[in-house]
């Protein structure tokens, strides 16, 4: 899977363990439960780790997942909060300004990106060593 450079960091680091891919095909999301992928800088580059998928959640919109989530809480705030964090971000507001640099054709209405996607959850299973890079 390709990440920026600051994403890459956050994953070594151990403070992403979620990504948000925008949904091509609402049948099947291309990474799957149970399987590992390698985390690249880009296309045809050498990977610097592998994350194993956990858990992949279509969301109709940007956080729709959370939202869900937060219907039957009264700690919404804290669920936002910590969504932005394992987005690899300090804040949800953090994360949204990312996706509309990444995605600027999405469309922000009411609070909320309009852009259907695919929430993927991870862990960093392998790093690679410095001796290989």
């Amino acid at each position: 899977m390709i990440f920026t450079p600051e994403s890459i960091e956050a994953i070594l680091a151990g403070r992403k363990t979620v990504t948000r891919r925008p949904a091509v095909d609402w049948k099947r999301c291309y990474n799957r439960v149970g399987h590992t992928y390698p985390v690249q800088p880009g296309r045809g580059q050498k990977a610097v780790g592998r994350i194993h998928i956990l858990r992949t959640d279509p969301e109709s919109f940007v956080g729709e997942s959370v939202v869900e989530r937060c219907r039957s809480l009264p700690v919404d705030l804290l669920m936002w909060t910590r969504e932005g964090e394992d987005e690899g971000f300090g804040t949800w507001h953090e994360f949204k300004r990312e996706w509309l640099r990444l995605h600027p054709k999405d469309v922000y209405q009411d609070g909320m990106i309009c852009a259907p996607c695919w929430r993927i959850e991870f862990e960093l299973v392998e790093e690679a060593s410095r001796d290989e890079n």
